[in-house]
């Protein structure tokens, strides 16, 4: 057997790789579900559109001047959480 065959066996392919969706894509849903009036935390982000740095996210929208608030809550284990959301006193029009 040739060196090269012990040192690289064959492999089967991986499976198709799907890669995270784009951060403006993020961006863009989290601040369509924060204009609705929607306060979301970590996990909410994840779920709905799979936003797993979501402080992150939200530091983009307030870098472009949205006026995005944190309160700090208790999920359903009791932990402490960030929720975010948009001060509709600084928000016109905002429903």
């Amino acid at each position: 057997m040739p060196l090269s065959d012990r040192a690289f066996p064959a492999l089967s392919p991986a499976a198709p790789f799907s890669p995270p969706r784009a951060d403006t894509s993020q961006r863009d849903d989290l601040l369509s579900c924060l204009q609705d009036g929607a306060a979301l935390t970590q996990g909410e982000a994840e779920a709905r559109f799979g936003c797993r740095r979501l402080a992150a996210r939200v530091w983009d929208l307030r870098q472009a001047g949205w006026p995005v608030r944190t309160r700090r809550i208790r999920d359903a284990d009791g932990r402490l959480v960030a929720e975010y959301f948009l001060d509709d006193r600084k928000t016109p029009g905002l429903r």
